[in-house]
């Protein structure tokens, strides 16, 4: 009897057959892993962000954009509203004083440090990755809304509408699709920002 080299009929559905389970494993979780992928983007995108006001502040840049620019600046900050748009935010220049509702003072007296719609927004930034939205603000009494203002020299941090017990705000990104997936952006009173 002679020995034949050669891969018999069994063997080559075996093999066949383990190539379509590691194929079919890989492509069902694809979409999963590309959706943690693309919320993890988002997350470093909004936190880049937010360490560009910051610095906008410690270098008192120069203002391209809309509103009233041509007044001083006395800050630099991140205005969200997830209620009226979770997908896109403003980078704004703290140019006009509030004297309204959100001001706190009675009497009204002119208040800084926060977004009021007559500053002047450098940049409206939208959130890069598709199907990523802002579901939510947490430790806020904004009902849905943040101003992260950074104000120079230092740059101090205020936190509008952060709750008086809290320390931290956490802006929560997720998945249009299932938003029980989700990355926080955590914004803390001494500049500090984090992704969990």
């Amino acid at each position: 009897m002679t020995k034949q080299n050669g891969f018999t009929l069994i063997e080559m559905v075996v093999v066949i057959g383990i190539i379509i389970v590691l194929v079919s494993i890989t492509v069902a979780n694809f979409s999963e892993v590309r959706g943690q992928l693309a919320l993890k983007r988002a997350a470093h995108q909004l936190m880049q962000d937010l360490r560009k006001a910051q610095e906008m502040a410690m270098s008192s840049a120069g203002l391209n954009g809309t509103g009233d620019c041509s007044l001083p600046v006395r800050g630099y900050g991140i205005y969200i509203d997830c209620l009226t748009d979770n997908k896109s935010y403003k980078l704004y220049a703290d140019t006009t004083a509030d004297t309204g509702f959100d001001c706190e003072t009675y009497p009204p007296t002119e208040c800084w440090e926060y977004y009021n719609p007559p500053d002047c927004i450098i940049e409206t930034l939208f959130i890069q990755e598709n199907g990523v939205i802002i579901k939510e603000i947490n430790n806020t009494t904004g009902g849905g809304r943040i101003s992260i203002n950074f104000k120079p020299p230092n740059p101090n941090i205020k936190i509008k509408w952060l709750l008086s017990i809290a320390d931290e705000v956490e802006i929560v990104l997720a998945l249009e699709s299932d938003q029980t997936k989700t990355k926080t952006v955590i914004a803390n009173r001494i500049g500090l920002l984090q992704i969990k």
